[in-house]
């Protein structure tokens, strides 16, 4: 899968649980927001992607993804990764509650419809 695949899931993914639109708007010039979509009940969901292999995320992409969401309040924030979170990544984004952090396992989970970031 490429970067832009991993988007492209994703926004399929939040379609499929109930966003009336989700749309893959990376790449250049993104400002971190890989995806933006919306609930059925209006409102705004922002994305970064990271496709990693080897690289764990650390906590200063997570810090500032969630600085290039505080523009929009309210917003439901997920950060998605193709491998895992550094310690501190994980433990920021759970004490912060700020950003749903989603790795490997739980994008997997996603995708086999057993767990949903749309219900957390």
């Amino acid at each position: 899968m490429t970067p832009e695949g991993l988007e492209s899931m994703v926004a399929a993914l939040l379609r499929r649980d109930g966003c009336a639109y989700a749309d893959r708007v990376g790449g250049r010039g993104d400002e971190g927001i890989d995806v933006v979509g919306r609930t059925a009940d209006g409102r705004s969901v922002l994305v970064q992607c990271k496709h990693y292999r080897a690289q764990k995320v650390s906590p200063r992409e997570v810090r500032e993804f969630a600085g290039a969401a505080a523009a929009y309040p309210g917003a439901l924030r997920l950060f998605v990764t193709t491998n895992e979170y550094t310690r501190d990544a994980a433990r920021w984004a759970a004490e912060k509650g700020e950003v749903i952090a989603i790795d490997i396992v739980h994008l997997l989970r996603w995708a086999s419809r057993i767990w949903s970031p749309m219900n957390s």
